[in-house]
């Protein structure tokens, strides 16, 4: 699929289109490009359906002044928000604007100045606080505003309605680092579920290039500490640096290393909510691609979009991967272009679809020109055609035989099947693999251990191949009772927990679950690190319980058992993860008060969910209001939190105002009311 095939359009770069208020929010894509007119650039945006159908080209920017470098942001509505380097005001500045659905344009005409900043600023990025975008947008920079040719990192907020949060990023944005080594080649990503955002960045001399990262929260705050967190600083050269955020305020970066001679290695790290690296030290070493850009795969892993081939004749290939660091999709990913593509610069992202799997975009030569390709890659292609599955233990302790092989795919071609069963994981190894139908009975049945491996055929001159939508390993049980207990929920402080992420507590967090069975409940457990906290029963029936834990939990990682038993003595247990910083409390004990009108705004931020009170008084002590934030709710979030009080019967004068997270330490901070 072509984008578009005229000469001199530049910079091109795609997000997913995303709209929150539909039953299937993700709706296409949206591009945007600079096109060159005589010697000036102009920023342009078009949306794409799901069936690659485009509307009409949108001008972002009718400045007759230049502009270039976009970068996009989905507004969680089907529209964008896209920031540009623009030379309006002779010195480039940084721009922004929003688009709706429909290509009409949300902010001032011609778009907001997000930094006027004098001197080579350059290289703006972009990305929402939230996956949600409703706390806003933050918008980076490289600037040399100092003059003395080590270029610094700067970033700003910019709110739904267009505004600048100047009162925490002031006039002129917040600078990343306090390094004063020079910095190039910032990336940005959204934090995901916390009001933040990662970036990643070159640092030092070129030639000797190291890479760093660093989160800036909501607030300004730099969350990995003053000058962020070293990812390589090995010999030689490391650069084309790319993050992408993950949940719970973790992140998978990567990078390329010059090994001299025209060779490169490509590395990928993945880092913890507190900028720890949790792979091999100083970064996994993966094989092809060379990876320009990378998209969340919903799974704790990422889709990675990259180049194969030689420096002559790079072409596009995409990889997935995993939650360990393993490429999912062969030792080089798959190959998305025909041999005779050539990249012509690094034109090339990723983002994920609304199924498994990933759109990318590559920028290609054509006939002496440039042209802009995008293409859906199933999530379970990969490089040779072959897909195969994780050895799979059969844990039903019922289990008495396999049964039959069945699965559901769309699309053109055709897909065949082989399995191998043993009686132990090792034990698949030295078995042969035999071929199964759709709906074929799984033979030889030779244990609980299964393997299955897919081949995928396109249909005749295409390149394309079916997906495998669903794929279900049907078994027989022996005849017993196999009814257990169901954990329904676990909560803590409010918020529904699962058992594949790690979840900040405060040091008393109330644990709450419900347990139910088909029979009678027996007893119930509840553990941290092994040692039982005991519970209390909140609401029961003979088949339903709700139970609530209160323990004491000390700074750093634990692990959280919670274990029914039905009469039956047949028992289910799940394991869950927290996490408890080193302090319950607000972030730089700073508090913000601002009054506008009849209303005032209190805004902080929290480092966990966490029960506040806020009050305020006169200088007396009288208390004037006073309000209670549940954890989890406005108010008792982790990340930045902002209430807003009727002040319409305050007089003028000097107030105390008041924020006490529980069981972490107060702020109290004064305002004047005039």
């Amino acid at each position: 699929m072509t984008a578009d095939t005229a000469n001199y359009y530049l910079d091109p770069k795609i997000i997913q289109s995303f709209d929150a208020g539909k039953p299937t929010p993700v709706d296409g894509a949206v591009v945007a490009w600079a096109h060159m007119v005589g010697n000036k650039d102009y920023i342009y945006a078009r949306k794409y359906n799901l069936a690659g159908s485009a509307t009409s080209s949108f001008p972002v920017c009718a400045d007759a002044n230049a502009q270039n470098r976009p970068c996009l942001v989905t507004d969680q509505a089907g529209g964008a928000v896209i920031a540009w380097r623009d030379y309006r005001d002779v010195t480039p500045e940084v721009f922004a604007q929003k688009m709706n659905a429909g290509g009409t344009m949300q902010w001032t005409n011609n778009g907001i100045t997000v930094c006027a900043t004098a001197l080579h600023l350059d290289a703006p990025q972009i990305c929402s606080l939230m996956e949600a975008a409703d706390e806003g947008y933050m918008v980076g920079w490289v600037d040399d505003r100092e003059d003395d040719g080590d270029d610094e990192l700067y970033v700003a907020r910019v709110k739904n309605d267009g505004s600048v949060d100047t009162s925490h990023f002031g006039t002129r944005g917040v600078s990343v680092s306090a390094s004063t080594a020079n910095k190039a080649d910032l990336q940005m990503a959204n934090a995901r579920t916390y009001n933040g955002a990662h970036l990643i960045w070159e640092e030092g001399e070129q030639s000797t290039a190291d890479i760093y990262t660093q989160l800036v929260m909501a607030s300004g705050t730099r969350f990995w500490g003053a000058s962020g967190v070293a990812l390589s600083t090995a010999s030689g050269k490391q650069f084309s640096p790319r993050v992408t955020g993950l949940p719970n305020l973790s992140a998978v970066a990567s990078w390329f290393h010059d090994l001299g001679g025209g060779n490169y290695d490509c590395y990928v790290q993945k880092l913890s909510a507190y900028g720890t690296p949790e792979w091999t030290a100083g970064g996994k070493n993966i094989d092809l691609p060379l990876i320009y850009d990378m998209a969340y795969d919903g799974s704790e892993g990422v889709y990675a979009a990259g180049m194969g081939g030689t420096l002559v004749s790079p072409v596009p290939y995409a990889q997935r991967i995993d939650a360990s660091g393993n490429e999912m999709w062969g030792a080089e990913g798959f190959q998305l272009s025909s041999g005779t593509a050539v990249l012509t610069d690094n034109a090339l992202q990723v983002v994920a679809s609304e199924n498994p799997g990933a759109i990318v975009l590559w920028h290609q030569a054509s006939g002496g020109g440039r042209d802009v390709y995008v293409q859906k890659i199933s999530d379970l292609y990969g490089a040779s055609g072959v897909y195969t599955t994780e050895k799979i233990e059969n844990t039903d302790v019922n289990f008495d035989s396999w049964d039959t092989l069945t699965w559901i795919s769309s699309g053109s071609g055709s897909i065949s099947a082989q399995v191998r069963t043993a009686a132990s994981s090792s034990g698949l190894d030295s078995e042969s693999w035999a071929g199964v139908a759709n709906g074929g009975s799984i033979l030889p049945d030779n244990g609980k251990w299964i393997q299955a491996r897919f081949t995928f055929a396109p249909p005749a001159g295409r390149q394309s191949t079916p997906d495998l939508s669903t794929l279900s390993l049907n078994y027989t049980t022996v005849a017993t009772d196999t009814a257990y207990p169901v954990i329904e929920y676990v909560k803590v402080g409010g918020i529904t927990i699962s058992t594949t992420e790690v979840y900040p507590v405060s040091g008393l967090p109330v644990i709450d679950s419900r347990l139910s069975d088909d029979r009678e409940l027996s007893t119930a457990e509840v553990k941290v690190d092994g040692s039982t906290v005991g519970y209390s029963i909140t609401s029961a029936s003979a088949t339903r319980w709700d139970i609530r834990s209160e323990p004491t939990i000390s700074v750093g990682d634990h692990t959280l058992v919670v274990e029914a038993v039905d009469q039956a003595s047949n028992r289910t247990i799940a394991t869950y993860h927290l996490t408890r910083k080193s302090l319950v409390g607000i972030e730089g004990e700073r508090v913000g008060v601002m009054a506008s009108g009849d209303r005032l705004d209190i805004g902080y931020t929290l480092s966990v969910p966490v029960k506040v009170r806020i009050e305020i008084r006169d200088l007396k002590g009288r208390l004037i209001e006073a309000r209670a934030a549940e954890a989890g709710d406005t108010g008792g979030s982790a990340g930045y939190n902002e209430l807003s009080f009727d002040a319409s019967n305050l007089s003028r004068g000097v107030y105390i105002i008041k924020v006490a997270p529980q069981g972490g330490k107060p702020v109290v901070t004064k305002f004047a009311l005039r």
